[in-house]
């Protein structure tokens, strides 16, 4: 069964790599037009990494655990500032995207669409990639970096958007996901890695929120048109399209 998960991952990795590289984002695709190939790979993918994951443990009462959760948000959101201020070199943007702290609740809150999204993108990718993949990977290569690192450039090359941004950009995603996948092998707790992960895509949805705002100066009006975005019937967007 793991090979047979290796093999879809490694499919479901090649298409998304010629894909992007011929200019066929699938974050192009709308919810009315999905693209068969990813659902036939991503599908039963999601289920071995079930199995897997059953199998191995991962489904405990950790998952629930207070204690983890409240450390990924503040990991989270502490890592997502440092990419702030990689990608934009400015110490004060972190410290501005950290004192945003409540401001970021207020905004999932106000958002059900983003939170449901988000929660569902990272429960799913942190499963398959950290959860299962790495460990496969770390077994098979024989030493712990060389599977942390190789999983996170599967992880990155999948995004759509990690061949269109600038190469600091880029190279910042790459150094999360390394991040990430060293944490889960230190902790050994998927809710951490999913809440990190979680908190960074809700952080960036946030970051298009203020540009809202500042068109329509309206907090409501703003989130109500955030919200509407990444609701499934309009602007749905495939896995591999958040970070």
């Amino acid at each position: 069964m793991t090979l047979v998960f290796m093999i879809f991952l490694g499919l479901h990795v090649l298409h998304s790599v010629v894909s992007n590289w011929a200019g066929n984002d699938p974050a192009r695709l709308t919810h009315e037009r999905p693209n068969p190939f990813m659902l036939l790979s991503q599908a039963p993918m999601f289920v071995i990494a079930c199995t897997l994951a059953y199998q191995s443990g991962i489904f405990s009462r950790e998952l629930l655990s207070p204690v983890y959760f409240g450390l990924g948000t503040v990991a989270g959101l502490l890592i997502f500032c440092i990419s702030v201020m990689v990608i934009h070199l400015s110490v004060l943007a972190a410290i501005e995207m950290f004192t945003h702290g409540w401001q970021l609740v207020r905004f999932t809150l106000d958002c059900p669409a983003v939170l449901s999204r988000f929660i569902t993108v990272a429960f799913a990718e942190e499963l398959i990639y950290r959860g299962v993949a790495q460990p496969i990977l770390i077994a098979w290569t024989g030493s712990v970096w060389v599977g942390i690192l190789l999983l996170a450039v599967l992880f990155s090359v999948v995004h759509h958007h990690f061949f269109r941004n600038s190469w600091r950009v880029s190279s910042e995603f790459l150094a999360f996901s390394i991040a990430v996948g060293w944490l889960y092998w230190v902790t050994g707790s998927l809710l951490f890695v999913m809440v990190i992960h979680g908190v960074r895509d809700i952080a960036i949805a946030y970051l298009e929120f203020e540009e809202k705002m500042e068109e329509l100066g309206d907090w409501e009006a703003a989130a109500d048109a955030i919200d509407a975005s990444y609701r499934p019937v309009k602007g749905l967007r495939p896995a591999g399209g958040a970070a």
